[in-house]
């Protein structure tokens, strides 16, 4: 892993590459020779304009480096996470960095105007870079929820609609209609069809994507494409189907896949590699039994239980004073204690993680639910290697972007949840005669 210090390379040793809402990903493009070659640096960043956050609302510098290394990485397998170290950060390469991304333009015009690098942020993040290297296609995509919750944990005013409809589903359609786009026609990728471990259905889901990602024009963040490095745009495989260097790497894994379109041979790989792979399954477990209450039964349990009577559900003029109830944002080594004790109900699945949870501390309930925030909002690296490294036996599969949620954003997760199935209980409401609503299936 690199020692030197960021400030002996380049801010031009940098390459934008993508960014989600809280962090910026850059790729060493500097000497081949570098001890940082073969590695991306994510950086934090921050609301532009935003009042300092509260201390309860920051996650510590070595919970933000070393969670998904120490937490996380347990629970999902070392080998299906990327080795991360955290790097010294100094101000004026930083700014250095902020400079030249801004000359180059790199950055999409949105996020220029909502948010920037974190310039006091003490400490970034270096890792294996899965998207580089000569012949290297790559496929980041972004798997939300794998689950529905259990009937018994919700009030009879959602319990038919959150068994039955699977919440990206909801979430979508939700913020089609707070932007006023048409909602008609939009039902898309479903998760669970991702999730399902066979490999029509996850074909299926993931051309569902592809096509999202199509008419998108590549602004939605469920699917990103990378060849060699460089993210692909839709226009970039507009030339002629067998020449596009995504799709000959496609071919060259599924050589008897049918070149009818960009979609075919790149979602017949996919769902082969994410099928063969054990983190798809794992994640669905996990995020079930670390949400087994479902954001409903762990409000009860709050508000019943004497240590903490907090109300998430609160008017929002009261929602941080019930927040502050729950406690802290964790250190390292609580989410370390909370995982050995909930090792053994984890393994069984989420009825023994509910009965754990129920009957344990209500903090460990609120970070069990945040740990599942966290794989529910990860994303899956899908690397096929050039055919000189072998064919699709070596094609891995990691999960990045892991991490750690905070605490005060408890009450935010509980009014989103309720304004969610309220939107979608007005479209079943308003269906006319022989109108339907697809139904989710695990």
């Amino acid at each position: 892993m690199p020692s030197p210090p960021l400030s002996s390379t380049s801010p031009r040793d940098w390459r934008y590459t993508a960014e989600g809402g809280a962090n910026l990903v850059l790729s060493f493009v500097g000497p081949l020779s570098s001890p940082f070659t073969s590695h991306i640096l994510r950086l934090r960043k921050r609301k532009i304009g935003a009042a300092p956050r509260g201390v309860d609302e920051v996650v510590p510098s070595e919970v933000e480096v070393d969670f998904g290394e120490r937490v996380v990485a347990p629970l999902l397998g070392r080998n299906s996470v990327v080795d991360m170290h955290k790097v010294e950060l100094e101000r004026p390469w930083l700014e250095g960095l902020v400079r030249e991304l801004r000359e180059e333009g790199s950055r999409p015009a949105g996020r220029e105007a909502e948010d920037e690098v974190d310039l006091d942020a003490p400490v970034g993040v270096l890792a294996e870079d899965l998207i580089a290297g000569e012949g290297v296609a790559s496929v980041e995509i972004k798997p939300k929820w794998g689950f529905l919750p259990s009937r018994r944990w919700l009030s009879p005013e959602t319990a038919d609609v959150k068994s039955t409809h699977c919440r990206t589903c909801m979430h979508r359609y939700y913020k089609l209609c707070k932007s006023g786009e048409e909602t008609k026609g939009h039902d898309g990728f479903c998760p669970l069809e991702l999730y399902s471990g066979d490999e029509e259905r996850t074909r299926s889901a993931l051309e569902e994507l592809y096509c999202a990602w199509e008419e998108s024009d590549d602004t939605l963040n469920n699917l990103r494409l990378f060849h060699e490095g460089k993210r692909l745009l839709p226009a970039d495989s507009s030339g002629p189907k067998p020449e596009h260097p995504l799709v000959s790497a496609m071919l060259r894994l599924s050589p008897l896949c049918v070149a009818d379109s960009h979609c075919s041979p790149l979602c017949t790989s996919l769902a082969r590699a994410l099928v063969a792979s054990p983190l798809l399954r794992t994640l669905a477990r996990l995020q079930a039994s670390l949400d087994a209450l479902d954001i409903e039964g762990l409000a009860t349990l709050l508000l019943e239980h004497p240590s903490t009577q907090a109300d998430l559900f609160a008017p929002a003029d009261r929602a941080a004073a019930e927040v502050a109830k729950l406690g802290p944002q964790p250190s390292l080594a609580e989410w370390e204690a909370l995982l050995a004790r909930l090792g053994p109900a984890l393994s069984r699945g989420p009825e023994a993680t509910a009965q754990a949870l129920r009957e344990g501390s209500p903090r460990d309930a609120v970070l069990a639910y945040l740990l599942s925030a966290t794989l529910k909002d990860c994303s899956l690296i899908v690397r096929f290697p050039p055919a000189a490294e072998g064919g699709q036996g070596s094609v891995s599969v990691k999960a990045i972007d892991l991490d750690p949620k905070p605490i005060a954003r408890m009450a935010k997760y509980a009014r989103m949840d309720r304004e969610i199935v309220e939107c979608w209980k007005q479209r079943l409401e308003q269906l006319g005669e022989g109108e339907a609503v697809r139904r989710c299936r695990e």
